[in-house]
């Protein structure tokens, strides 16, 4: 059918308007998605409305005109479906790229399993699709349950035969695993807590036999001032551990070759140095902290303390307060740091050994822990060495001999032998001979031959 434009009604027109039915001729022809309109009210319309009933409209008689750009023109058609292929691209690429992100992270995953049960079989004691896992045979030595803890990474050490995977769980998640060597091992460094800490270390045999081997409970807190207070003159007695430790006053003329030994060795110990010593020695006060010996306050002047010298009991003496000891302390601190950069372990040695529960609170409101040394009821039965005793006529006199078989046979003959031994010698002496500190190596050597681990003081308070 054929029909005259609204527009212009000498023209003869076959197409319609879409919207309102008018026929309209080629130059009021206005396409617009896929649909013709004879004006742009009429498509507006359409927008607004969607599919409407038919509607006419003669008062609209825009001049001719050329129809307008439409937003669906080939050109933009294309542009559009460019666009979308680009982005349907980038989607498979990263879908691609995640698929092989998963799939590498699968492959190392099983890399690592595979490893691990490699070492597992190396070592495993399985025998018939059966394990000789003894529950009994599964320890964990350290920390102590129910102790409380004073720094936040500690070590957590214990015992398992091969071919036990040892697996360490902080709040049900799996914090650490490892695999014994030498029926031993270790969880190093790991942060705890402020206040109450829960861990449990997990067996896990090669067939999935499951043994839980402790639930650790543990405080992580700063020290207590009734802690600090308590002197300490023996380690854990479980562990077969022994502390060389030396006092530098203000002698030094034996510290470079202790030092010499201890560095060849291989042994770390603890030192107690007064600020004097810093003083005076500077550069072999450098060279310990270098060489990683634990360094702590031994006062600064070494002062009497007590009464002890006099009536053999420690009374604190008039002239000693808690300022007079708190400078003492701090003095000491003051010149080890500026020697040295460093910091005085939270430990101290009163001088001459006088110090009473009153003494050792003014110190612990410093943050120390007085370290003592092993002590017994005679010559036998303590770590005294009594190396500082220059007098060949002194009762108190041992030779550099009698010394060193008493710190080799400490303990026979008692269950415990010498372990948590805490050992005092000395960085200078007054003696012309017979000097104890070159039994040193021998001393060392005698300690590991009979099974004992040197170590310093705060490692066995640990």
């Amino acid at each position: 059918m054929r029909g005259h434009c609204k527009n212009h009604p000498q023209v003869s027109a076959k197409r319609r308007c879409f919207q309102c039915q008018a026929y309209i001729c080629v130059d009021c022809q206005i396409l617009a998605e896929r649909h013709y309109f004879c004006s742009l009210a009429c498509y507006k319309q359409f927008q607004g409305a969607g599919l409407t009933s038919p509607s006419v409209s003669v008062d609209v008689k825009p001049p001719p005109k050329p129809a307008p750009k439409s937003s669906t023109t080939p050109g933009r058609r294309l542009l559009r479906t460019w666009r979308m292929l680009d982005r349907n691209l980038l989607a498979q690429i990263s879908l691609f790229s995640l698929l092989v992100f998963v799939l590498w992270l699968n492959i190392d995953y099983r890399q690592q399993l595979d490893s691990l049960r490699t070492q597992l079989n190396a070592q495993n004691h399985v025998h018939n699709g059966k394990t000789n896992l003894d529950a009994a045979a599964l320890k964990v030595s350290s920390p102590v349950n129910g102790s409380m803890v004073l720094s936040n990474a500690i070590s957590i050490e214990g015992e398992a035969p091969s071919g036990q995977i040892i697996s360490l769980i902080i709040n049900e998640n799996v914090k650490a695993v490892t695999l014994p060597t030498g029926g031993r091992f270790q969880f190093a460094n790991i942060q705890v807590n402020r206040g109450q800490n829960t861990f449990t270390v997990r067996s896990i045999s090669e067939n999935g036999e499951v043994i839980d081997m402790e639930t650790i409970y543990f405080n992580f807190n700063n020290p207590t001032l009734n802690y600090l207070s308590r002197d300490i003159t023996r380690g854990d007695l479980a562990q077969r551990q022994v502390a060389l430790t030396f006092d530098g006053g203000y002698l030094a003329n034996a510290s470079p070759e202790i030092l010499d030994v201890l560095k060849d060795r291989k042994v770390k110990c603890t030192m107690f140095l007064s600020g004097t010593f810093s003083r005076k020695f500077p550069d072999i006060v450098k060279r310990m902290v270098a060489e990683g010996h634990e360094i702590g306050n031994h006062s600064n002047h070494h002062p009497h303390l007590t009464n002890f010298s006099s009536d053999r009991i420690h009374v604190t003496r008039p002239e000693v307060t808690r300022e007079f000891l708190h400078k003492e302390l701090n003095d000491a601190a003051h010149d080890f740091t500026k020697v040295t950069g460093a910091q005085f372990a939270p430990l101290w040695r009163a001088p001459y050994g006088e110090h009473n529960l009153e003494i050792r609170q003014w110190a612990a409101e410093l943050g120390y822990r007085h370290v003592g040394w092993t002590i017994g009821n005679d010559w036998d039965n303590n770590m005294d060495t009594m190396d500082w005793v220059a007098d060949s006529t002194s009762p108190a006199y041992r030779s550099a001999e009698e010394i060193l078989d008493k710190i080799l046979n400490f303990g026979n003959g008692s269950v415990v032998g010498a372990s948590g031994a805490i050992i005092i010698m000395h960085l200078g002496t007054l003696r012309n001979e017979d000097f104890p500190h070159q039994k040193l190596a021998e001393i060392i050597d005698g300690l590991r031959e009979r099974g004992y681990q040197l170590v310093r003081v705060s490692e066995m308070m640990n």
